[in-house]
């Protein structure tokens, strides 16, 4: 579990596979149920033993889920150990700093503890606030064209610890 300032994130396993109704409105509500598909969700928490961590819910001090992080497994890079941030915050907890305070402590929890070198994310152009979260975050523009943005940042210059 990473605490955040008024929040938390955690796993997603087993244990909070109650919230996986959830998981799949935000999905819905955000239009990128094509990342997430709720049965195989289901199936693939069912036999996974303790591999290397991929999803996380993120909560409130209220226990509700407001968000969700999917991280892709790592690979070797050019830039060393990669991964992809992908995530979404529940409408109800949109534009309150809430998506920008997982994103930065996630991208910090992967450089200091997974041992991560560098944190990819991408944005469709037109979201501004998920464009705004990244760079706070301390990630750069690495590459756009006219529908996305790709945001990249090494560990070398993780120097920011959280917002």
């Amino acid at each position: 579990m990473i605490k955040l300032d008024g929040l938390y994130v955690d796993k997603l396993d087993r244990e909070n596979i109650k919230h996986l109704q959830f998981l799949k409105e935000l999905m819905k509500s955000n239009n990128i149920s094509y990342l997430w598909d709720l049965e195989k969700t289901k199936l693939e928490l069912n036999k996974k033993e303790d591999s290397w961590i991929e999803e996380y819910l993120c909560f409130d001090n209220a226990n509700n889920p407001i968000g969700y992080i999917n991280l892709s497994p790592p690979t070797e890079g050019i830039k060393g150990r990669t991964t992809s941030l992908y995530y979404a915050i529940s409408e109800q907890y949109r534009n309150l700093g809430l998506g920008s305070k997982m994103v930065a402590e996630i991208v910090d929890y992967l450089f200091t503890v997974q041992n991560i070198d560098c944190i990819v994310g991408e944005v469709e152009k037109e979201n501004i606030a998920s464009q705004k979260a990244l760079e706070k975050a301390g990630m750069d523009i690495a590459y756009q064209d006219d529908e996305w943005i790709v945001y990249m940042k090494s560990k070398q210059k993780n120097n920011r610890k959280g917002i």
